[in-house]
């Protein structure tokens, strides 16, 4: 069951003649029998996916958003709920709240890359239309930080940071930063800070 599973993307990608694309003449082309166990042991969850069954439950959420440089915080307050899926793969989210005085509901996906060795994540919601992807690491403690760029109703290109960081098993910490264009020496700037409380 486990073989069948994990397989079927290396079957597709075998079939699609991918085992001897991308070296030049003179690298060898993996065997058959190479090419299933990389794939088998790239899709095995680890660590990092442990993490995620950790932290599924229902939470309450407080908050603080800053909607300029300088303006007061404006409080925010929501729940969420996060459950894993397909074997503690990934972690899905479901939040519901209030933004500026609005209903809000948002929805999330996040998982750890066993190739790249990097935490995705992809996040859509009741204020737009558009589909976020954000990538990145954890450290030694387990905050985890992840970037990534969209387009904003302008056409200009918008730089983003999200900070993770679990405080034992009940509380977490997420910080979202309008953040500097990459090489540019700009300052990150604290949009968002919200605190989840796993209910009891």
């Amino acid at each position: 069951m486990r073989a069948a599973r994990a397989s079927w993307l290396w079957l597709a990608l075998v079939a699609a003649g991918c085992a001897s694309a991308g070296g030049g003449p003179e690298a060898a082309a993996p065997t058959q029998e190479e090419e299933q166990a990389a794939w088998m042991k790239s899709g095995m969850p680890g660590e990092p996916h442990r993490r995620f069954a950790e932290h599924a439950g229902n939470w309450d959420v407080w908050g603080m958003m800053w909607m300029a440089p300088g303006a007061p915080p404006m409080e925010t307050a929501g729940k969420s709920r996060l459950w894993t899926v397909m074997d503690g793969r990934y972690m899905m989210q479901e939040f519901t709240g209030t933004f500026m005085g609005m209903p809000f509901q948002g929805m999330g996906v996040s998982g750890f890359n066993n190739i790249t060795g990097r935490y995705e994540t992809s996040w859509w919601d009741s204020m737009g239309t558009m589909i976020m992807h954000l990538e990145g690491s954890a450290d030694e403690h387990g905050t985890v930080t992840e970037t990534g760029q969209f387009t904003d109703p302008f056409g200009r290109t918008k730089y983003m940071k999200e900070v993770t960081t679990p405080d034992g098993k009940d509380h977490i910490v997420f910080e979202m930063y309008d953040a500097a264009a990459p090489g540019s020496g700009g300052e990150d700037r604290k949009v968002m800070e919200l605190h989840y409380h796993r209910t009891k």
